[in-house]
């Protein structure tokens, strides 16, 4: 103690070892779990051992106490001379220049992460039984009125118009059934004034579209329980099935006004992304019947102004016109390209062909070579791209 530069006193304080050692031996972390503390020389001050610390015991040469004498901070694997690995942590004691250990068996330090492992696999798999149970569950809410939806469409398609659905869901399906008992109420009423031929070509034509789209959404609908781990099955999942939905909707209430041809409005559309969200939809229908889609890629494909909607429905009837012709499987090949200003779409497959004498007459509406078809598929073709200011046609070789 200083009072004016000289010395005038001492204050001195200490610590009572005993209680250091109390305060340290308190330290515990299960069974072996264990602290003890170095000075800054590295000797041993307090430990469980009270020997070992009356007995100054220098540990200045173990790589642990000169990490924390050098002021690190962390923790590190190390095996003593039994071979017995043990799991250190250090830190220094700011202010003294000590350091403070605590040391466990690493048997133990780590039987807790292997219960931890055990109960979370336990966990996943039972999370996965439920996430597979939820999705079939689903899966059977979607499927369900989409195929009793398809049915029904194909006893409108035969000129019954006295089909109802029985409405009880208020989503885009339920949406979808609401259009439907419309549609047929109209189709009811149509009946009995003098458009009934007029009225009965437009349901057959929009119904025999419906009912190409509707299978194809009810196998990709079918695959959400094996595939509902995909995130990028999930995103086409959501992006791909509202809009079928909304189409369908959307042709089922226009049938009253299809009786006069009205335009639909245009937009401008990214082909690259139009033709692989197209692709997308029809690949798991076409490897069911075993056949095989080939794709010419083309780069920058131009942005063509045309109903998304009217354009897909074009092409999944000439894929699907593909498809009947080849029953035993085959190629389909794709492949787009710049035209005259515009953009030329070739569909071509490995079918039966086509005779010449008929080449003439297959785009005529109601001209089939099945014996249940309604031969609109092509007819219905034809309109689409017309309306676009396009032209369609056919090339073929029987046995080609």
């Amino acid at each position: 103690v200083k009072s004016l530069g000289n010395i005038n006193g001492v204050l001195a304080a200490e610590v009572r070892l005993r209680g250091f050692w109390d305060i340290v031996d308190a330290i515990r972390i299960g069974k072996t779990g264990r602290a003890y503390v170095v000075s800054k020389h590295g000797i041993l001050v307090a430990d469980e051992d009270k020997k070992r610390v009356l007995g100054n015991e220098d540990l200045s040469g173990d790589e642990v106490v000169k990490s924390v004498l050098a002021g690190g901070t962390g923790s590190l694997e190390s095996t003593d001379a039994s071979g017995h690995q043990w799991l250190k942590a250090y830190t220094p004691i700011q202010g003294l220049g000590w350091g403070v250990v605590v040391r466990q068996s690493a048997d133990e330090a780590y039987s807790f992460l292997h219960l931890m492992k055990v109960e979370s696999w336990i966990l996943i798999v039972l999370s996965l039984g439920i996430v597979l149970f939820i999705s079939a569950v689903l899966a059977r809410m979607l499927v369900s009125p989409i195929q009793l939806l398809a049915q029904k469409m194909g006893h409108v398609a035969q000129g019954d118009f006295g089909q109802h659905l029985t409405v009880e869901r208020k989503d885009e399906i339920g949406d979808l059934m609401g259009a439907f008992n419309q549609m047929t109420e109209k189709l009811k009423k149509a009946r009995e004034s003098e458009r009934l031929a007029v009225i009965g070509k437009a349901a057959a034509a929009i119904t025999h579209e419906l009912k190409n789209s509707l299978v194809m959404v009810s196998t990709f609908i079918g695959l959400l329980p094996k595939r509902h781990a995909d995130q990028e099955f999930l995103k086409k999942f959501s992006t791909v099935l509202p809009q079928e939905l909304e189409n369908w909707k959307n042709m089922l209430n226009e049938i009253s006004d299809f009786s006069r041809k009205s335009g639909f409005e245009l937009s401008d559309i990214r082909m690259e992304e139009f033709i692989s969200d197209f692709i997308f939809l029809v690949e798991q229908k076409l490897t069911q019947h075993g056949i095989r889609l080939e794709r010419e890629d083309v780069k920058d494909l131009p942005v063509i102004r045309a109903n998304a909607q009217k354009l897909k429905q074009a092409l999944l009837n000439l894929v699907m016109n593909a498809v009947e012709a080849m029953p035993d499987g085959g190629t389909i090949k794709l492949s787009m390209g710049e035209s005259s200003g515009g953009l030329e779409i070739v569909i071509a497959d490995t079918g039966k062909g086509i005779p010449a004498d008929r080449l003439q007459i297959i785009f005529e509406p109601f001209y089939s070579t099945k014996t249940n078809g309604l031969g609109l598929g092509l007819a219905v073709c034809r309109e689409i791209v017309e309306q676009h200011g396009g032209n369609i046609g056919c090339e073929s070789v029987p046995g080609k």
